[in-house]
């Protein structure tokens, strides 16, 4: 995982409208923008004593131009550095994140980008409640939110008050807003953006892969004729594939089975160790040589790889024309 700080830049600023009544204000096709020269930036709602009614939204330009365009973004935290609070008793109110990517809003702020119908969505919210004045504040954002960020250029977000959103009039001579730093107050206040993101060849995922044995391969390995395989890697198709069949190769190379013909049972059972030294098993009889492997020509599996021990997984024994014939089924 790889972790990258993103900052807003000097295109950030905020839209205000006032209006005789709070649906005026709220409704307001176009707005008052103060952008360049501002050091701060309101969110909220507040009310003269005329009265009339006042929204403010905020708006960030992030520069995300350094996050690949193909990053897998795992976690974004957006941090405002909240100057003040003006908030009425009881009106405390949630600081939402929302987009209208790609046009709203326009770079630079125009008028008309404080329509509310330009921006929509729940990107992570804070409440003012829970927020530290002259501090930065954190907002998560959400997976839906995440997929708003623009690798390789620019982010543009909304934050608005959620009574805003909800449309909430507030009564004559309450307030709730607060002021956030931009960038023209300084490096030490302006937004910023950190970003937990996967490369896309390293982001792990789930890709399902089914290896089927031939019947020749059912002989060989125990009648297992499907191995599921579950790999947690993003990668093609031909790959998976690749991967889920070396899966069932080491799969038939753990469960060999082999065919002994000898006058009296094995002297061992299940849940012996058996280790393979130069392609045969250490057990010796006493009136004859050690016991080979049977080689693939005769149909069964032949395995001839030293220095593994094998666990006895089945062991059958039947008497067939005068002699013990024993199966073997071992595994690592």
């Amino acid at each position: 995982m790889s972790e990258l700080v993103c900052y807003a830049n000097t295109n950030d600023g905020f839209i205000h409208k006032a209006g005789a009544t709070f649906a005026a204000a709220h409704d307001a096709l176009v707005g008052t923008v103060v952008t360049d020269d501002a050091a701060e930036s309101d969110i909220g709602i507040y009310t003269t004593a005329t009265p009339a009614w006042g929204i403010e939204r905020t708006f960030l330009y992030i520069d995300t131009s350094a996050l690949p365009t193909d990053a897998i973004i795992i976690k974004a935290v957006l941090s405002i550095y909240v100057k003040d609070k003006y908030i009425s008793p009881g009106y405390d109110f949630d600081v939402v994140v929302q987009n209208g990517q790609p046009t709203y809003p326009h770079t630079p702020l125009v008028a008309g980008d404080f329509l509310y119908s330009h921006y929509s969505g729940d990107g992570g919210s804070v409440n003012t409640a829970d927020i530290t004045d002259t501090a930065y504040n954190d907002i998560e954002l959400s997976a839906v939110a995440r997929r708003w960020i623009k690798g390789g250029g620019i982010t543009k977000l909304c934050l608005r008050s959620d009574d805003d959103i909800d449309e909430v009039a507030y009564p004559a001579s309450k307030n709730a807003y607060i002021d956030i730093g931009m960038k023209e107050k300084g490096d030490a206040y302006r937004a910023k953006l950190t970003i937990t993101y996967a490369e896309f060849a390293s982001v792990e995922s789930t890709v399902d892969a089914t290896a089927t044995a031939s019947a020749a391969d059912i002989a060989k390995t125990g009648g297992k004729r499907t191995l599921e395989i579950n790999n947690h890697l993003i990668q093609t198709t031909v790959v998976a594939q690749a991967v889920a069949d070396a899966y069932l190769a080491d799969y038939k190379d753990q469960k060999t089975k082999l065919r002994i013909t000898k006058p009296t049972p094995p002297p061992y059972s299940i849940g012996d160790t058996v280790e393979r030294i130069s392609a045969k098993l250490p057990y010796a009889p006493a009136v004859s040589a050690v016991i080979a492997y049977a080689p693939a020509t005769d149909g069964l599996y032949y395995y001839n790889l030293a220095g593994r021990d094998m666990l006895i997984r089945k062991l059958n024994v039947s008497f067939s024309a005068g002699n013990y014939v024993s199966i073997i089924e071992l595994e690592n």
